[in-house]
């Protein structure tokens, strides 16, 4: 019989309590001997331990907040944005403000599919938090693109640049496969453009479970020469939810014990004390290792699952050697473009591909192509002339303008009107316009505190947005 420790066996609020006197004992015991022994001697037991806060805060890739667009009549959902690489989310908000402001995290760049409408010179948007989570928005830059008809705008995988492609030399060049394999024995109509430039087509749309994966090898190729892959994708049936694990609870109500202006009054006399008697017992600091772990540590339970399209190439001995990454956006459909690496096509002209659904999702197109021919453009970068954050019914223009450990702040329930300038030069008739949005930021796993603060924030959004919550939960899987 497999024994569990007495912890295991107490109900969840005893193990909440227990774990917030530990958590207060750790921080008592960490700050008297940092106060004597000094920061370099703390770090060095840190170190010593093995506390690393970014080991704690892996959670997959999930949601964020949500665009909406101005139609004339009503802010419609476009997509979830503030993407990044190679993340974007965390569980702990000082890690991901660390590893943001370090510039470890690269921004979204997201092409608007839904068409603008001007309203009295003015082009809106609408940011919505429509999940438990909560977001830092750092900085926006809307982009508009005037570029010639049939051509059109894909983005490649790592949000860092937009490629414009000619509709009909795209088509040349795309590369049919010698052998496509659907796990799940579906077919799928491969390098059929016309799927790529659609909105949706669901008579055509691949719909792949956890794990399934699309095989795709191809012959003959010119080893040396650049190909791409091309992959319009949509949908997931998860959210980030909110942060809820006891150690969670457990730093929440320690947090809050401390700010008490009780515990801030008899602190200094207590702290001085204690450390004098742990430094006359000269008391072995590796006999407190947990304590320091549970003191030091950010909340765990993250699942250690992606939630994306991985895309694989096979090597020359049968390894199999990751490329990059695909997150599919949850409302409509989006084509990310990725470029191959030479070696992935081997010195007898073989590529093997292997796109692998580690979630359940949606494809549309998939395809090869060589290099395509870009086509030039113009760009312009509209001006924001207003942020309007409904909650706290304040303009916070300011925040949102690329400032060093500024942020936007959102919580569920939380909309925040945006107006840009629109630009006065004309399009021609052989012109179309596009839309970008360039963000940067992160979000995070909803906090305790954060949580009380939204209250019922479901009440709050809008229709679509709620029928959407309604069938996530239901899954019951959606975690």
């Amino acid at each position: 019989m497999k024994k569990t420790s007495f912890f295991w066996h107490l109900g969840k609020w005893p193990r909440v309590l227990f774990l917030t006197v530990l958590l207060l004992f750790g921080w008592v015991l960490l700050i008297v001997l940092k106060l004597f022994k000094g920061d370099s001697w703390a770090q060095e037991q840190k170190d010593l331990l093995g506390i690393n806060i970014a080991q704690a805060d892996a959670p997959p890739p999930t949601s964020t907040p949500f665009l909406a667009v101005w139609n004339g009549l009503k802010y419609a959902l476009e997509n979830d944005f503030l993407f990044g690489k190679p993340q974007s989310h965390f569980f702990d908000l000082s890690f991901a403000k660390k590893q943001y402001e370090s510039g470890k995290v690269s921004p979204d760049l997201y092409k608007i599919q839904t068409e603008i409408k001007p309203e009295n010179g003015k082009l809106k948007f609408q940011i919505q938090e429509i999940e438990p989570e909560e977001s830092f928005l750092n900085w926006l830059d809307l982009i508009r693109v005037i570029h010639p008809k049939n051509t059109e705008i894909i983005v490649d995988s790592e949000y860092r640049k937009f490629h414009l492609l000619d509709k009909n030399n795209l088509e040349k060049l795309l590369v049919k496969p010698d052998d496509v394999y659907v796990s799940n024995g579906k077919k799928i109509n491969f390098a059929n453009s016309s799927q790529l430039w659609k909105d949706q087509d669901k008579d055509n749309e691949l719909f792949l479970n956890s794990n399934d994966y699309i095989s795709l090898n191809f012959n003959s190729l010119r080893p040396g020469e650049k190909f791409y892959l091309i992959i319009k994708s949509k949908y997931r049936d998860w959210i980030l939810d909110e942060n809820n694990t006891v150690l969670e609870q457990a730093k929440f109500f320690a947090v809050n014990f401390v700010k008490s202006k009780i515990v801030a009054k008899a602190a200094t006399s207590a702290l001085i004390v204690f450390g004098l008697f742990l430094l006359r017992k000269n008391i072995s600091t590796g006999l407190l290792a947990p304590l320091f772990a549970l003191s030091n540590c950010s909340s765990s339970g993250a699942s250690s699952s992606y939630r994306c399209f991985p895309v694989f190439y096979k090597s020359y001995n049968g390894d199999w050697c990751h490329i990059s990454t695909i997150y599919p956006r949850t409302w409509k459909y989006s084509s990310e473009i990725m470029e191959l690496p030479r070696e992935a096509v081997l010195n007898n002209g073989n590529l093997e591909l292997k796109v692998v659904s580690t979630k359940r999702h949606y494809i549309d197109f998939i395809g090869l192509t060589r290099e395509p021919h870009e086509v030039s453009c113009h760009t312009e970068h509209l001006t924001l002339e207003r942020a309007y954050h409904n909650r706290l019914k304040a303009d916070i223009s300011n925040l949102i303008l690329n400032q060093d450990a500024r942020y936007l702040h959102t919580i569920p329930g939380d909309t925040v009107d945006l107006e840009f300038k629109a630009l006065e030069k004309q399009v021609k008739k052989d012109e179309q316009e596009t839309y970008l949005l360039r963000a940067g930021g992160f979000y995070i796993s909803l906090r305790p505190e954060s949580k009380k603060l939204a209250g019922n924030w479901q009440e709050r959004i809008s229709n679509e947005a709620r029928a959407r919550l309604a069938t996530l939960v239901n899954l019951k899987d959606y975690k």
